[in-house]
């Protein structure tokens, strides 16, 4: 009787699940959930704790050891050193997947911390992978500024389109947020973090409003570093109290009710990986208005929406030219769907992952 071929066992590995990690987090869970759909058996580091107690970094190194191959998500931290550490001295590969933390824009931050560190850790991490995920070409070629060999590939971020394609009514949003019916709604929806252009969104904001005064900016996301208290200080700064309004997190059905009120959706960042934000916009029919830092360039070829640099004066101009044309905002909107459903589901995108996971599998078993 022939033997039964053993699923492919693959363990991924963040630095914590919280959801204000951001958009790792939401990856890790899409594509563990989308890889054993098709087959594998794949675990998550760290599980869910259900009394909020931390696990023992004992358990990365059992999983570690059990596994064909480990997908590290993240630098700068300890389980990714533990999980990293383990599958080399055990002849395990493993992937690691930098989202963004290799950008010219994110070394530059905390870069004294960071040389030390990649010194004695990480530059021995990602030389040492079987290969680095990145998640667009962009990101790749300023990764090669860090100055290490590396192999790598790229395959960018999904969404489950799914779930965006029937949203509730919008007048739900409006029940508990009376007074915004009749504006023109911007949403933002991310972690309150200095990288993502408040300095550039909220003064464009202020130049907009004088044109078309109805415009109203929706703000979603978890505050990280108590950053939300600048913001505060821009808004007074910028004279936008009655313009803006400040959601914090946003969850399943309530996340679905603000996209479904909104009328379009913002990102101006300085840098991004492959934002999961945009695309669920994308999949819930809102035309986006990004930077080119968010590594999209299908938006303005394929007219899903408008990419333009990190500048105030620009951005007053995308706030208006998007309030101001309702028409162009539902074309682009339903070119926005169409490229989701034809490119960026994690079906798709993970099983294009696993294929590259058999094959760096199989390479290590004809190299062991």
């Amino acid at each position: 009787m022939k033997k039964q071929e053993s699923l492919m066992r693959v363990l991924h590995v963040l630095p914590t699940r919280a959801s204000e990690f951001g958009g790792p987090v939401a990856v890790a869970e899409a594509l563990v959930e989308e890889l054993i759909q098709q087959g594998v058996e794949a675990t998550l580091y760290p599980p869910l704790s259900k009394n909020g107690q931390p696990t023992s970094f004992i358990e990365i190194r059992a999983l570690v050891r059990r596994s064909d191959l480990v997908h590290i998500h993240g630098l700068w931290n300890l389980p990714a050193l533990i999980a990293a550490k383990t599958a080399r001295a055990a002849g395990i590969p493993y992937i690691v997947t930098p989202h963004g933390m290799l950008d010219r824009w994110s070394l530059r931050k905390s870069r004294l911390k960071k040389t030390v560190y990649g010194f004695l850790f990480e530059r021995k991490n990602l030389s040492a992978a079987a290969s680095i995920h990145f998640l667009n070409s962009e990101e790749r070629d300023e990764a090669k500024d860090y100055g290490i060999p590396f192999r790598s590939f790229v395959l960018a971020n999904g969404v489950v389109a799914e779930n965006y394609a029937r949203l509730p009514d919008r007048v739900n949003f409006f029940q508990n947020h009376m007074g915004l019916e009749n504006k023109v709604l911007a949403l933002f929806l991310g972690r309150l973090h200095p990288k993502k252009g408040f300095d550039v969104l909220l003064p464009a904001m202020e130049q907009a409003i004088l044109k078309v005064p109805d415009l109203h900016l929706l703000i979603a996301g978890p505050d990280e570093g108590q950053y939300k208290t600048e913001l505060l200080r821009m808004v007074d700064q910028f004279r936008l109290r009655e313009h803006i309004t400040f959601l914090g997190m946003v969850q399943g059905e309530a996340k679905k009710e603000v996209l479904s009120a909104a009328d379009f959706f913002v990102l101006p960042s300085h840098q991004e990986g492959d934002s999961i934000a945009v695309k669920e916009a994308m999949a819930s029919g809102l035309p986006v208005a990004i930077t080119p830092a968010c590594h999209f360039p299908e938006v303005l070829r394929l007219n899903a929406g408008l990419v333009t640099r990190p500048d105030v004066y620009e951005w007053s101009r995308v706030l208006i030219q998007l309030a101001e044309n309702k028409s162009s905002r539902r074309k682009m909107g339903v070119n926005a769907v169409k490229l989701i459903n034809d490119h960026y589901t994690w079906q798709r995108i993970t099983r294009d992952l696993k294929l590259i996971y058999e094959d760096l599998v199989g390479r290590g078993d004809q190299n062991g």
